[in-house]
Order: C-alpha cells, then structure tokens, then sequence
C-alpha cells in the first residue's frame, strides 16, 4: 500500500547552490556542443529561466541571440488553467530559427507538470528543453534537468524570497494577480 503526502514540502534554494548547479549543468550543454549539437539562441523562460539563461550564456560566451518567452502558468502557489504564451521571442531571433528549435536551448528553473515545455514543444518541437529541477508529471518534457524534486514540493528560488528567509515573499508590488 502507498501512501500520499498531502502536504506541501517546502525547499529553499540558496543563489549559492542554484549558480552551481546551473554552472555545471551549463558545462553538460558544453558537451554537447562540443559533440555536434548547435546551439546558437538560448531562451529563458519567464521569469524564472532568466537567470539559468543569464549564466549559461555566460559560462558559453555567447552574446547574440539570448532572448526570452513569457509563459503563464501559475499565479503565485496556484495553478492556472493550462499555459499560455504572454510574450514570444522578438521576431529578429525568430527568424533564426532553424528546424523547429533545433539549433536553440529552453531554459526554465522548475518543471512541475509539463505545461509550460508542452505548450513551448508544439511550437520548437526540436528545441533542448533544460531544466535545473523537474517533477515525476512533467519529466517526460525535460530533455536535460539537475535534480528531480517530489511532486508534493514548492521549491522556493532565492528570487522569489527575502534574504535568509524560507518563505516565498510577495513581489514588493503586491501579490500576483
């Protein structure tokens, strides 16, 4: 017999950690290019694959081509129905695209269920979808990821928390709407 946990387990992330992940994962990217695979734009999602995007573009020297995409999943800890794109990659970078994404690297902090990648998918279905942290629902959409984090978890990034404080923080405009 399983038994389920209810309950939400809360993980807080320091920059400290999540750079060195994303580091080392930037140095897995590495390899690949090294081993044939082009990656010329690289695309955070937003907001929390801006920053992975900012460091892998770095540790790659990369300074064309680093765009993102606003997709709307959540609001706050609630999920919203289905992902939707906000905001598309500016149409100079689009045009750069080649074979479905195959030249380009998706980058997002967390995937929970897949929503976010598998709206993205329909559109770049030859894309490297990364990941730092991915969840039992949406690892099947994750084409590289750090960690894998219960499903029953809220990983909380330190962007999204006041300094040595666990808990996730309102944005200093207010709550999410």
């Amino acid at each position: 017999m399983r038994l389920e946990n209810k309950r939400r387990l809360y993980v807080k992330v320091s920059w400290n950690e999540i750079h060195r992940q994303m580091r080392e994962m930037a140095g897995w990217v590495l390899e690949l290019i090294e081993g044939g695979r082009q990656i010329d734009i690289v695309v955070g999602v937003s907001r929390g694959g801006l920053p992975f995007a900012g460091v892998l573009a770095r540790e790659l020297n990369m300074r064309e081509n680093i765009e993102t995409i606003g997709v709307a999943s959540y609001r706050g800890e609630d999920k919203v129905s289905g992902a939707r794109i906000i905001k598309d990659i500016h149409p100079d970078i689009k045009a750069k695209v080649r074979n479905g994404g195959e030249n380009m690297i998706i980058l997002d902090d967390l995937v929970d269920t897949g929503g976010t990648f598998r709206e993205l998918r329909k559109i770049y279905p030859n894309a490297l979808y990364v990941t730092i942290y991915s969840k039992p629902e949406g690892e099947d959409l994750v084409d590289m990821r750090f960690l894998q984090a219960p499903q029953n978890s809220w990983v909380v990034f330190p962007w999204d928390a006041r300094d040595g404080d666990p808990e996730a923080v309102d944005p200093i405009s207010g709550a999410e709407r």
